[in-house]
């Protein structure tokens, strides 16, 4: 991803599964995020890709977004032809980079 004129390192998931769903991915992340030692605090996301309620961002302790998990909308999954429920998870590796190196 390209933003600012410079280019963004991040790493996208989805898990198009009946079983899994926002819960499941957001304990995954939460997880990862304290088994590399970075604390973070829970929001709810804003995206309007995913389903309102069923969503979250995961900041660090400058308040950079880490992590957005979220179930994709049904309007999203209609229009990729997605017939089962899609849960997503993005990384954001520079800013988890950056988290790492100031000590989480």
């Amino acid at each position: 991803m390209v933003r600012g004129g410079r280019n963004r390192f991040e790493l996208w998931a989805v898990a198009v599964e009946r079983k899994v769903g926002f819960t499941d991915v957001k304990s995954v992340a939460e997880y990862l995020m304290k088994s590399v030692g970075v604390n973070v605090k829970v929001e709810r996301s804003k995206r309007a890709f995913f389903i309102r309620g069923r969503s979250a961002v995961l900041l660090g302790r400058a308040g950079e977004p880490l992590c957005e998990i979220g179930e994709l909308h049904p309007e999203v999954l209609e229009r990729y032809e997605i017939t089962y429920p899609a849960t997503a998870l993005r990384i954001d590796i520079d800013n988890l980079v950056e988290a790492l190196s100031s000590g989480g």
